[in-house]
């Protein structure tokens, strides 16, 4: 969790993030939140903490994970080994 809170704050300052609520789940997540360009720091978000997930599940030896992580990994995401984050839908 302090990942994700550590991205945030980053962002806070960085970038004039304004978190406004968020809800932390096992599984995922929900935040409320406005930026002059959300979709960048989104995706700025989304790459800081996957890559910093990954590294601790490593660390930890979390091998089982890593291997869900790898199985979920979409096959057009080359330049990763995992996918952490689910890709949204786009209709």
């Amino acid at each position: 969790m302090h990942i994700v809170l550590d991205s945030w704050r980053f962002l806070q300052r960085d970038s004039g993030f304004q978190l406004y609520g968020y809800v932390i789940l096992e599984n995922h997540l929900h935040l409320i939140a406005a930026s002059p360009d959300l979709s960048r720091d989104m995706q700025r978000f989304k790459a800081y903490t996957a890559k910093q997930i990954i590294g601790h599940l490593q660390q930890s030896g979390e091998a089982r994970v890593l291997e869900l992580l790898a199985l979920l990994k979409r096959p057009h995401k080359i330049e990763s080994e995992y996918q952490v984050w689910e890709e949204a839908i786009r209709s």
